[in-house]
């Protein structure tokens, strides 16, 4: 309780509900679903930026173990390494749960970006039509996952395209599918251990 007195002014079992029920300081005035709007709005802008992180440098290590999948389908939504997952998952929902939104989005939230996740991991050939710019969907999302003279270093936005379209690193051809996916790592092991193991060698 400690941790919590000083960072969100929690100091007994009342302020942790009340905490829990509308969060903390000015976004705790907002009501809870425009809370979760914000959350996820700004939750997706900032895991743009972290996805463009991992594709360079030293934290693509840690990315490679997702991007290895060769065959893609909603499983492929669960492949990532713990590094990965905690800084750029955990540590996001942390950094907004800390501004003072209610961790009571979670409880919608969650489940959105989870079957969202899966969603665009599917191995179905949906483009929305015109709404393609609005939601990041199964096509978008394969782009992403070939190789990258193909389009790998693009399609970042987990949920929004609207993060790529203006960045400028939005790719979806008319009428074409990728051929391949998974090959610019070959060397990566295929049991989850030597997967683990992989970014310390």
């Amino acid at each position: 309780m400690l941790g919590a007195g000083v960072v969100f002014n929690i100091h007994d079992a009342d302020a942790l509900i009340a905490f829990y029920d509308n969060g903390h300081g000015p976004l705790s005035e907002l009501p809870l679903w425009a809370q979760g709007l914000l959350f996820v709005a700004l939750s997706d802008f900032m895991l743009y930026w972290l996805h463009r992180l991992f594709h360079g440098g030293g934290f693509w290590k840690y990315h490679a173990i997702h991007h290895s999948s060769e065959e893609l389908d909603w499983i492929s939504a669960a492949r990532f390494h713990p590094v990965n997952l905690f800084l750029g998952t955990i540590m996001v929902d942390v950094i907004l749960l800390t501004a003072g939104i209610s961790p009571n989005v979670m409880l919608w939230v969650g489940p959105f970006t989870t079957f969202h996740s899966a969603f665009v991991h599917a191995n179905l050939s949906w483009d929305l039509g015109p709404f393609k710019y609005v939601l990041a969907t199964p096509i978008f999302h394969r782009w992403h996952h070939t190789a990258l003279e193909e389009g790998g270093n693009t399609n970042f936005a987990g949920t929004f395209p609207i993060w790529d379209l203006l960045f400028g690193t939005f790719r979806m051809p008319q009428n074409r599918l990728p051929d391949d996916y998974g090959k610019d790592e070959p060397a990566i092991p295929s049991e989850i251990a030597g997967q683990l193991a992989y970014p310390f060698r």
